[in-house]
């Protein structure tokens, strides 16, 4: 970080200082509640009733790189909810005391009065939904029969609301401290006593947004870190000049596109997918490298359009994007993607972004391979993500720049990490599996296997094929007393894959925690499924006939996830 200033200061020194405040469009809009703006109020008579000689609030972030003004980093809440205080008092004292001490009012802490309009050039400047709210109807107050509708307003935004909420609720505390007995000279000497002399804040100065993304990298402790999509927004807007509505109509569509997926991580599998491996923290800085004129910047903003688009097929496989493929073709990806959504695994998604962008014609092919890769390495054998990461991104910068290569060339740039079958079977043997959906997944994939040759498939409905342990999670331990010998936990085999299986939902309540013998005969008496079939043969349930299953279990696993190139 090249250059960052801290440094605690008063509120009032903050709201008093020469240049403006701007709220870049890409920070959140103004969201304090009343419980918030609640406890900020009490935190200044607090301070002041305690003759407290200094009341800390937090801290506020500043980038100091424009001379016209201060760009917010954070810290906007606090700061607009101290502006809406004053605004308050100004109100109230115009109306009921001295019309010149409100205007020293604002003229101190809200802004510049403009001869010409006689309006307040508002100090503290909003982002673009809240900027005309804030600036009309706040600074340069409407009535408050006005502001009162506004905030019990249907169609006014929820943001502006909650700003409208804040100045009833200081404009009605203020009110009410004076009608109990408080002197309204008294009360703006306290207001600006505590502004000035007692409320304090501390204030850290950046010189450009690098330095700020670093910082909150840092030091992010509120789990409100200014992202990378953030800093880009702001970027791309700003430097896009007369291109402006059509940069911010192509953010807008990827926003939609994205909808429930993190924009950050949308960001980052974009870059990795054209241009190889980069960290977190560098990955603002190297964007702002490559896409540095306005003509550039434009044509990320498509990049960011079309891409995003794409990648959010990639997580919803009802996505019209798929109907490119025939019918056979697609629901075989839908199958695919429906299962790489149970596995939450995104190191993959690099790869599959490039080749739907680059070389369609083989996606099939080459998302079954991710299929069985990921289902082998990071669910069944749980190995780290680095190593894929960097494999499968040099895979996706090859299909980039490879645009007719087969599956199997884009194979062979991963094929080193592919888990053999014995290293798979070893893994898949010992494996326990405590998600219900990942374990019923296993093994519907499983019987459907054996089911093959006649064409039967397990419903995909948890309500209706119930996970069955077949040694219960809540056991008696005399009821299984002889599960297994001495010198081995029994608990430790309930969630391994060969104690597992799948019962219909009303023959799972049925046998519930039962001891073995008691399960089956309500086992015996329904039509088993391959899945099954072993369990139900048995006298009794024991560790080795756990063990003995999950190694047949493993032999047919094998068989399904596999990559043959």
């Amino acid at each position: 970080m090249s250059s960052i200033d801290t440094g605690a200061c008063y509120v009032g020194s903050i709201l008093r200082d020469g240049k403006s405040y701007v709220v870049p469009d890409f920070q959140r809009d103004y969201s304090w509640t009343i419980e918030q703006v609640e406890q900020l109020w009490n935190d200044l008579f607090i301070a002041f009733e305690d003759d407290r000689e200094s009341y800390f609030i937090g801290s506020i972030v500043i980038n100091d790189s424009d001379s016209n003004a201060y760009l917010v980093i954070d810290g906007q809440q606090r700061l607009t909810t101290l502006s809406i205080l004053i605004c308050a008092l100004r109100d109230i004292v115009r109306d009921r005391l001295n019309p010149d001490i409100a205007h020293q009012l604002a003229t101190d802490f809200l802004g510049k009065h403009d001869y010409g309009s006689n309006d307040t050039i508002p100090k503290l400047t909003l982002n673009r939904v809240n900027r005309q709210y804030f600036s009309e109807k706040i600074v340069n107050n409407s009535d408050l029969e006005t502001i009162n509708a506004d905030s019990k307003s249907r169609t006014e935004r929820k943001s502006n609301k909650l700003i409208a909420n804040s100045y009833l609720f200081f404009y009605g505390s203020i009110l009410d401290k004076i009608e109990s007995g408080h002197q309204i000279n008294d009360f703006i000497q306290q207001i600006v006593t505590s502004y000035d002399d007692i409320v304090q804040v501390i204030r850290i100065t950046v010189k450009d947004d690098y330095d700020a993304y670093m910082l909150f990298e840092t030091l992010n402790d509120r789990g409100l870190a200014l992202s990378v999509a953030d800093l880009l927004k702001n970027y791309i807007f700003s430097n896009s000049d007369d291109r402006l509505e059509e940069v911010q109509n192509n953010w807008q569509e990827m926003s939609g596109n994205l909808d429930k997926l993190e924009t950050k991580r949308f960001l980052r599998h974009l870059w990795l997918s054209r241009h190889g491996v980069i960290r977190d923290r560098d990955l603002y800085q190297r964007i702002k490298q490559k896409y540095h004129t306005k003509n550039s910047i434009r044509g990320f903003s498509r990049i960011l359009r079309d891409s995003s688009g794409i990648y959010a097929a990639l997580h919803d496989p009802q996505s019209n994007l798929w109907t490119m493929y025939d019918t056979q073709t697609r629901r075989k990806i839908q199958d695919i993607l429906e299962d790489l959504k149970l596995f939450s695994v995104y190191q993959y998604d690099p790869l599959l972004l490039a080749t739907v962008e680059e070389n369609p014609e083989i996606f099939l092919s080459v998302a079954r391979m991710v299929w069985a890769f990921a289902f082998r390495y990071s669910i069944i054998m749980g190995a780290g993500t680095g190593n894929i990461e960097r494999a499968f991104t040099d895979a996706a910068v090859f299909v980039r720049n490879n645009k007719e290569c087969s599956a199997a060339d884009m194979y062979s740039r991963v094929a080193s990490l592919y888990p053999s079958d014995h290293e798979f079977k070893e893994s898949f043997v010992e494996k326990s599996v405590r998600q219900s959906a990942t374990a019923r997944y296993i093994l519907r994939r499983i019987n459907d296997k054996l089911e093959e040759g006649r064409g039967l498939v397990v419903n995909k409905d948890a309500f209706t094929m119930n996970l069955e342990h077949v040694l219960p999670q809540r056991f008696d331990a005399d009821d299984w007393d002889g599960f297994c010998s001495d010198d081995e936990e029994t608990s430790d085999y309930v969630h391994r894959i060969g104690n597992l299986t799948l019962l219909s939902s009303s023959l799972n309540r049925q046998v519930s925690n039962g001891k073995f013998s008691e399960k089956l005969s309500a086992y015996r008496a329904a039509e088993a499924l391959q899945i099954s079939k072993f369990v139900f043969d048995q006298e009794e349930w024991t560790a080795s006939l756990v063990e003995k299953r999950q190694k047949q279990l493993a032999s047919v696993a094998c068989d399904i996830w596999r990559v043959d190139y």
